[in-house]
């Protein structure tokens, strides 16, 4: 019997989510068949401290970060938080890391936006040996002079490192010395036309096993069984993500939206936000947002695996305690 795929769960802390409210949406999670749940980590809640407290309160699941950045601590910081969430939860851990972006690292945290691929490679190079719970040594231009070796006995020794982002050079780096890469707000379309086979060729031509790679897609979805009320969340969503990140919008749709795409980015340095809602059409915010009936959501998510993804991840919009468990539920693992 082939097993059913990878479906996990993704809580973003942004204000409406408590603590509270994450333990117990994991739990929910745990309990309808999810293979696992992901926390990202901005400026809400610390993601080792939610996932200190989600692995004793499950038992199967898997539990980790999307994304934990690598401005905001040392890479021996990160080895400690992961080993030490793999230590209480008995092997389910994952560290997802990355760059962040504005304008958490820089207006928020102060923090410059330097080049992000080299600290990558440092990072998870790091990470890697030190994750290996032996005494080890480490030179970078990051890091210098490192001795060091984690102070506790580690559960295991190849607990997976991620790295999150969908720019060719960093897919092509995850695929060199990572675990796995993680996606998020980008289409299916360009999980199949580009990012999975330049995934997983590169793994290749770094004589890597395709089989031992994971490629996961974190896929916003608004699920209402009144389709209109599902499309109006989406494109609140969506206008919410142009706002912040214009760039990252226009560079992964195709020439076609971006006419479209400006003028609604004009409306909103207009602080037209409303209109902008209503005006945005369903063809670009569907392109990225899982919307409609829980049926119709299902069959977007099929897309990201038939796209080459190895996992999918559902973050329910809006982002509300109720919200969230109605989403989960309605799209659970048969």
């Amino acid at each position: 019997m082939t097993a059913s795929p990878w479906l996990g769960v993704h809580i973003k802390s942004d204000g409406a989510i408590t603590a509270q409210d994450a333990i117990a949406l994991a739990v929910e999670a745990e309990s309808l068949g999810y293979s696992g749940v992901t926390l990202n980590e901005d400026v809400g809640h610390d993601v080792f401290g939610v996932l200190g407290a989600l692995s004793m309160a499950t038992s199967r699941i898997a539990i980790g970060s999307a994304i934990a950045n690598v401005y905001c601590r040392s890479a021996l910081q990160l080895a400690m938080g992961a080993a030490t969430i793999d230590d209480l939860s008995k092997g389910r851990a994952m560290l997802g890391v990355s760059v962040g972006h504005h304008p958490w690292n820089d207006v928020y945290h102060g923090i410059a936006l330097e080049p992000p691929l080299p600290r990558i490679r440092e990072y998870v190079t790091f990470l890697k040996l030190a994750l290996r719970g032996e005494e080890f040594s480490f030179d970078g231009k990051i890091f210098h002079d490192v001795r060091a070796k984690l102070g506790f006995p580690i559960y295991r020794p190849d607990l997976p490192v991620y790295v999150g982002g969908d720019r060719p050079g960093m897919l092509k780096l995850s695929a060199e010395i990572a675990d796995g890469s993680i996606m998020n707000v980008v289409p299916a379309r360009y999980i199949a036309d580009f990012a999975a086979e330049h995934y997983f060729s590169s793994a290749r031509s770094f004589a890597r096993s395709v089989d031992d790679l994971e490629l996961t897609a974190i896929v916003t979805c608004c699920v209402n069984e009144d389709r209109e009320v599902a499309l109006r969340d989406a494109r609140k969503i969506f206008i919410g993500r142009l706002r912040s990140n214009p760039k990252k919008i226009l560079e992964l749709r195709p020439s076609e939206f971006h006419e479209e795409l400006r003028a609604m980015s004009q409306l909103i340095a207009n602080g037209e936000i409303d209109q902008a809602i209503e005006e945005i059409s369903e063809e670009i915010v569907t392109d990225t947002i899982a919307a409609g009936t829980a049926s119709e959501v299902k069959q977007v998510l099929s897309r990201f695996y038939a796209a080459g993804c190895t996992r999918v991840v559902v973050a329910a919009f809006p982002r509300t305690p109720v919200s969230v468990s109605a989403t989960n539920r309605a799209l659970a693992p048969s």
